[in-house]
């Protein structure tokens, strides 16, 4: 079973890091609501319930990443990528993270839909983390893969020779 980050795959590894935020939202949400902190458990909920479609897909993912199956338990996931398996902190840090937590999922850095468009949207555009990446949907999603475009390049009049528009390239399909 392979274990850590795919930093040769941007697709799968913007579902391994929206995991890791996951995983740690989890686990305090998780250890809020056993400690009796009741706002913090229902910020977690209403979390869950906005981010879940997100969270599933990451989970497919990345259990077929990992388990070649096509769900797998949340622990199991976090095993595999190497994540922490219980939040280890004093009473003390506990209260006040449990405390900040509502405030703290309004935040954007907590929406997992536009962390992972964000991040398709720098390689397509040809982020230089990632030189010559291509981003490429699971075969489940629509079937293409967008490769980033030289800049434009002016003329001397000015103007553009090529536009930055994205190439549509089929993905390839597996030989059977």
């Amino acid at each position: 079973m392979p274990s850590g980050y795919v930093f040769e795959n941007p697709q799968l590894l913007t579902q391994q890091l929206l995991w890791g935020v996951f995983h740690g939202v989890r686990l305090l949400g998780i250890t809020c609501q056993v400690g009796g902190y009741a706002a913090a458990a229902e910020a977690y909920l209403d979390w869950m319930d906005k981010q879940g479609v997100r969270v599933r897909a990451a989970e497919r993912d990345l259990a077929r990443h990992y388990f070649q199956q096509e769900s797998a338990s949340p622990e199991a996931i976090s095993a595999a990528l190497l994540l922490k398996p219980i939040l280890d902190i004093s009473p003390e840090q506990l209260a006040a993270a449990c405390d900040s937590l509502p405030q703290a999922l309004k935040k954007e850095r907590y929406d997992l839909e536009k962390f992972y468009e964000d991040r398709r949207a720098a390689i397509e555009k040809g982020d230089p983390d990632f030189p010559g990446a291509v981003w490429v949907e699971p075969t489940d999603s629509p079937s293409q893969a967008t490769m980033p475009q030289p800049e434009a390049t002016p003329t001397e009049s000015g103007e553009p020779t090529k536009t930055n528009t994205e190439q549509v390239v089929p993905e390839e399909q597996p030989h059977e």
